[in-house]
């Protein structure tokens, strides 16, 4: 778990702010299908 999500934060870190919101809205859809 912890390596993909190191390498999820790194392409976050490289994503313009705009992707970055993008990314953030579905990693939380995808968490909260998760969790559902």
């Amino acid at each position: 778990m912890s390596e993909p999500f190191s390498y999820l934060i790194i392409i976050v870190l490289k994503l313009h702010t705009k992707e970055h919101v993008i990314f953030l809205v579905l990693l939380r859809t995808f968490l909260a299908s998760k969790i559902l």
